[in-house]
């Protein structure tokens, strides 16, 4: 439910941990029998640090409050 995600960029190690990419697994061959895997890649991932550890801060709040910066990257 979500914590593992928080709890790796609160641990500062998401550039390590999220920087791969995302496996699948195809089965082949009828159920009955045993079928085989393969191994394959979904999705290549990218974490840029440091901008992907902070959300992006609302622009309508930094207009409110005038000394507000941006977060890195957004």
């Amino acid at each position: 439910e979500m914590h593992r995600f928080f709890d790796i960029k609160r641990w500062k190690t998401a550039e390590v941990v999220m920087n791969q990419p995302i496996m699948g697994m195809r089965w082949s061959g009828p159920p009955s029998s045993n079928p085989t895997n393969t191994r394959f890649e979904v999705e290549t991932r990218t974490f840029i640090n440091p901008q992907m550890y902070y959300f992006p801060i609302p622009l309508s709040e930094i207009n409110i409050i005038t000394d507000l910066k941006q977060n890195p990257g957004w």
